[in-house]
Order: structure tokens, then C-alpha cells, then sequence
């Protein structure tokens, strides 16, 4: 069996450094975490975090698009596939 010893430095007074090893701090499993970071980083691995990620964002750019609603609780299909056009370009710009 072969371990390889990496060592990092964080100069703290530099502001991406220290958000880093603040979070760092903050996970059990320091190097399972490195491990994880770095492969997601290269995409290889961890796909379902960035799954996640993906469908967490989609869900928060969602809830700031306004939904048009037929107030005569009729469907128009014409209208319905205009506005759900409307919906999608306005997702689509948002991003």
C-alpha cells in the first residue's frame, strides 16, 4: 500500500483562504471531504452532490419566476403554451 502525504497552506489574512479553512473546520472528515472536493472540482465522482446543487438552484431561480394563472380556470391552450413559453424564456434569462 502507497500513502502519499500532501500538505496545504491557508494564509489566513486572504479572504478565499480563510472561508476555506473555516469550512474545513467545520467537516468531519477533513480529508474524505478534500478527497470529495477535488474530484467534484474535476468532475469525476460525486455526481448526486452535484445533482443537488443543480436541483437546488433550479428550485431557487423557479420561485422568483411569476406563474401566470387563466383566472377563468379554463384552459387555453394557445394561451397556456404562450405563457408557459413566457415562463421558460424568463427562467432562461435569469440564469
Amino acid at each position: 500500500m502507497s500513502i502519499k502525504f500532501i500538505k496545504i497552506r491557508f494564509n489566513t489574512n486572504a479572504s478565499l483562504d480563510k472561508k476555506a479553512l473555516d469550512v474545513l473546520k467545520g467537516v468531519d472528515g477533513q480529508n474524505a471531504f478534500i478527497k470529495n472536493a477535488i474530484l467534484s472540482y474535476a468532475g469525476k465522482g460525486r455526481e448526486d452532490v452535484i445533482a443537488e446543487k443543480i436541483v437546488s438552484l433550479l428550485n431557487e431561480k423557479l420561485q422568483s419566476v411569476p406563474i401566470i394563472m387563466n383566472p377563468t380556470g379554463m384552459q387555453d391552450t394557445d394561451t397556456d403554451n404562450n405563457a408557459d413559453m413566457d415562463i421558460a424564456d424568463a427562467f432562461l434569462d435569469s440564469l
